[in-house]
């Protein structure tokens, strides 16, 4: 690892409902790819118990067909109603999340700081970096991360982020672009 000394100071983060639906969304379907095939299993679930009773009733196949495409589109629709409800909810009951926060990063920690909490974590600590087109996520555990929108970082400060990120943390704990 790179001992190129550096830091970014990144003050006045304040995170927004589009920014934690964002990583909501990124981290349920594309870090956990589990609940993708869950996802899926129920659809077609779905679709086979729509085609039994279309089936059974002896409707026509042009209509149980049409009848399983909305049913499928309406129970698409659910769920994403389900689970942007949810990450409402989420995110208004959380008032650390909706703190200001001031992030400091260089090669041996990873500090947050505001009103309510300080933490100051070595890269050791630090579970895995992912990096989505709106922001990275610093996990420090499977299922908790600390969240930093790149629209609060300008292009110096992204290149010595992505630098600090690749020189701190083994290559296995990145999920960067």
């Amino acid at each position: 690892m790179n001992n190129v000394q550096s830091e970014c100071n990144i003050k006045n983060i304040k995170i927004k409902l589009s920014d934690y639906r964002h990583f909501f969304f990124q981290h349920t379907f594309k870090y956990h790819p589990t609940r993708k095939i869950v996802f899926f299993i129920i659809m077609f679930a779905f679709f086979l118990l729509v085609l039994y009773f279309s089936m059974r009733f002896n409707m026509n196949f042009l209509f149980y067909f049409s009848m399983i495409v909305i049913a499928l589109f309406c129970f698409s629709f659910l769920i994403i109603f389900i689970l942007s409800f949810q990450v409402n909810k989420n995110f208004t009951s959380n008032k650390l999340l909706q703190d200001e926060l001031n992030y400091t990063i260089n090669n041996e920690y990873f500090e947050v700081n505001s009103t309510n909490t300080n933490s100051k974590l070595t890269w050791d600590k630090i579970y895995k970096i992912a990096e989505s087109n709106h922001l990275f996520a610093i996990y420090i555990s499977k299922a908790q991360a600390f969240l930093l929108p790149k629209h609060f970082l300008n292009a110096n400060e992204y290149n010595i982020l992505k630098n600090i990120i690749k020189n701190a943390l083994p290559a296995k704990k990145l999920a960067v672009k």
